[in-house]
């Protein structure tokens, strides 16, 4: 077997490592429904599957949805970040007239109406 310089076994190494990390997402946080679901009844909100649209319901990681007074969120958790986002391009085709819909992360998220500053708040910190 041929001896490989130092270098250039260590610069193959962190090739293939790199390789590795593309194939596998890129390491983007992937969040959960569980998390979500326990942060969100600690705000007194329910986050429930009959809540949220079919797109919600359908995410591969669970969705639903929550009500607030006036307005509703739809959240779904997907398997990428990927995923997530032609779930939004996919409202934008169908002509959609939500107020808002985006992701972050492997999560969609789509709102009936513009939310408030502490709507938004809520869902979004429930991420973290």
């Amino acid at each position: 077997m041929p001896h490989l310089p130092v270098e250039r076994l260590l610069l193959v190494s962190v090739a293939a490592l790199a390789v590795l990390a593309a194939g596998c997402g890129g390491g983007g946080k992937a969040y959960s429904v569980g998390p979500f679901r326990t942060c969100v009844a600690n705000h007194s909100l329910t986050f429930a599957a009959a809540h949220g649209d079919y797109i919600a319901r359908d995410a591969s990681g669970g969705g639903g949805g929550i009500r607030f007074e006036g307005n509703r969120v739809n959240v779904g958790f997907e398997r990428s970040a990927d995923q997530a986002g032609k779930e939004v391009r996919q409202l934008e085709m169908m002509g959609d007239k939500r107020a808002m819909a985006y992701n972050v992360g492997n999560v969609y998220i789509s709102w009936d109406k513009t939310p408030t500053d502490q709507q938004k708040r809520v869902v979004e910190g429930c991420l973290s």
